[in-house]
């Protein structure tokens, strides 16, 4: 029979207890800080205040103390207070009683509670205890009758005490016996005040309206306006306090601008002017012994602009401007031209200038205008307090009929002298010729998507001389592949990029209803043709023209006159003369390719694809602005 000692049986029980708390506590060894709300303090006294808080989370470990710290400071801790409550521990909310307070003193407050990991604080509240309930306290301010205007070096006398007022008007006294007291106030030049007051624990207001006596002080004077000059009726002349706000002792100007405020105040003070569509005017004044005139101007709000003439006009811009002869009450921030087909044009909403800031004269270019109609435009400002408009002036606008542009009706290539007409077509300037730039010329065999490339229609050769005497080059200008295109045109005008193009003939469409925009070739090639129905000097056998068509002739009614200047084929070899005018755009499509434009003799659209760059074309150039 097998026998167990004592000792084998106690010993497994021995390691059972000692290994038993580790299954049955859940404590962090370190937890973290707990988490405490300040409650608003209540029950407040001259000497005590009741407050206290809540501990929502204990951080993982037993809360060891709580309470609330306060101090005159406006973070109280166990460490830095004037006082502290003592509350136990435990989660959940408590109640705290801070005593030993002084009276009217402002205190700031805030829980705390503590675990083994740290202490933490709630949000800092604060309250200001009550006064003490023996105390006696009369105060106020002596000001002038209807304002609260100090009076100073007032003579007031309480019972049996009395002081005399500082610059503030103010008046303090303590100790004063409960039950009915006599309050006056003197100073000389003033009626005497007297009152009698109940006065009882606690703190009394009293506020001592004085008004003068033996002196009858006037404010007058007449008030004009700026920018006009002329006197302001109707103003509202009021005395402020000496906390900005306007008093109950105002008087109205009449209709001559003239005002007169009676019976104001020895001292400084500041006196308000306003009037509608004018700026509030405080001027700072001083009354002595003596009546006052003050004459003031007042700013007029708005700026004031006029509309300048309208000095030239094409079919889709026009030139103007205006003036702004006065900023207004504060800077002019914009200023220019609004219109509209609308009798009233209105800014920001419709079309316009903004041309600079400031008071004074601006001239300006209207753009984007409606052809063939009639336009309303007028001068705006702008500031602070809002905008203000010109008179409204309508002019009619024409059409489109190859008028030169603003800028000028010739343009002088430096760098070879040959002379460009221009051409203004809606918004975009024009050369009306292909460019003729030839600074070499190449063999049409010779050809490259990198290099420059310049050609001649039907020149085989590469002498510049003898290229110039071409007769095709005096018609159509010189040929280019894309890259010797894009410094083709002189200073100040560039080649145009596919997206311009398309507001060219956009513009043909929009603004005229007899083009569509599949047929705005038409207008835009040059009438010269052979056999052209139109007759005259557009039907011409002669170089430059268009081959013959009896439907899709060009009439040339923007003054654009394309001309039908071939191409240099990516062959090696020149075609299309007279059928087809071919122009490069700045818009390439990939590193091999370009867009085009092109018309034809035998089509009534402008055409627009991609070729490669190696292509030979004519260039037309916009102005660079």
């Amino acid at each position: 029979m097998l026998r167990l000692s004592r000792l084998s049986v106690l010993l497994p029980l021995a390691v059972l207890l000692v290994s038993l708390p580790l299954f049955i506590s859940c404590e962090k060894e370190t937890p973290d800080p707990p988490v405490v709300e300040t409650h608003s303090p209540e029950e407040l006294s001259h000497e005590s205040a009741l407050a206290g808080g809540e501990v929502t989370d204990d951080g993982g470990g037993s809360i060891r103390a709580r309470g609330v710290v306060w101090s005159t400071d406006s973070l109280p801790t166990l460490d830095l207070h004037e006082g502290k409550t003592e509350e136990g521990g435990g989660m959940g909310s408590f109640s705290s009683l801070m005593t030993g307070l002084d009276p009217e003193t402002t205190y700031y407050f805030r829980a705390y509670a503590t675990n083994a990991g740290a202490t933490t604080y709630g949000e800092s509240l604060t309250f200001t205890t009550l006064i003490h309930p023996e105390t006696v306290r009369l105060e106020g301010k002596v000001v002038y009758e209807h304002t609260m205007i100090p009076v100073e070096g007032v003579l007031v006398s309480a019972g049996s005490q009395e002081m005399t007022t500082g610059a503030d008007g103010h008046y303090l006294f303590e100790g004063l016996p409960t039950g009915e007291l006599s309050l006056t106030a003197e100073k000389a030049g003033y009626d005497l005040f007297s009152h009698t007051l109940t006065i009882d624990y606690g703190a009394t207001t009293h506020n001592i309206p004085m008004r003068s006596d033996q002196y009858t002080h006037k404010l007058y004077g007449q008030v004009t306006s700026v920018p006009f000059g002329e006197p302001l009726a109707h103003v509202t002349v009021v005395l402020l306090n000496p906390d900005g706000s306007e008093s109950n002792l105002l008087a109205a100007g009449s209709a001559e601008g003239d005002y007169e405020l009676e019976r104001v105040p020895r001292g400084d003070m500041v006196v308000r002017f306003k009037v509608s569509d004018y700026a509030h005017l405080n001027e700072a004044v001083h009354v002595g012994s003596a009546d006052l005139q003050l004459d003031v101007q007042m700013h007029y709000l708005w700026p004031i602009v006029e509309t300048g003439e309208i000095t030239d006009t094409y079919a889709s811009i026009a030139f103007g401007g205006g003036e702004v002869t006065y900023g207004g009450a504060a800077p002019t921030i914009g200023r220019g031209l609004v219109w509209s087909l609308d009798s009233f044009p209105e800014y920001p909403i419709d079309m316009h200038t903004m041309d600079g800031s400031g008071a004074g004269a601006f001239d300006t270019r209207l753009f984007s205008l409606m052809p063939e109609s009639t336009i309303f435009v007028a001068a705006y400002a702008i500031n602070m307090h809002g905008i203000s408009y010109g008179e409204i002036i309508a002019f009619p606008t024409g059409r489109d009929e190859g008028r030169s542009c603003p800028e000028a009706e010739t343009v002088v290539d430096p760098r070879d002298g040959t002379v460009y007409h221009t051409v203004q077509i809606g918004n975009q300037c024009w050369l009306r010729e292909n460019m003729s730039f030839l600074p070499e010329v190449h063999n049409p065999i010779n050809q490259s998507v990198t290099e420059a490339r310049y050609y001649v229609y039907d020149y085989y050769a590469d002498d510049v001389e003898a290229a110039r005497q071409e007769d095709h080059y005096a018609n159509y200008g010189a040929l280019y592949n894309w890259t010797a295109a894009q410094g083709a045109c002189p200073p100040g005008w560039r080649l145009p990029d596919n997206t311009e193009w398309g507001q060219l003939i956009s513009y043909v469409h929009g603004s005229y209803g007899d083009f569509m925009e599949s047929t705005a070739a038409v207008p835009l090639k040059s009438c010269r043709q052979l056999d052209s129905p139109l007759g005259g000097d557009c039907d011409t056998s002669e170089h430059p023209r268009w081959d013959d068509h009896p439907h899709f002739y060009g009439t040339d009614e923007f003054g654009l006159s394309t001309l039908p200047g071939g191409r240099r084929h990516t062959g090696g070899y020149f075609i299309d003369l007279g059928q087809g005018g071919f122009w490069w755009t700045a818009t390439p499509t990939d590193a091999n390719n370009g867009r085009r434009r092109s018309m034809h003799s035998y089509l009534d659209f402008v055409g627009g694809f991609r070729y490669s760059k190696t292509h030979g074309y004519s260039v037309r150039c916009i102005i660079d602005q």
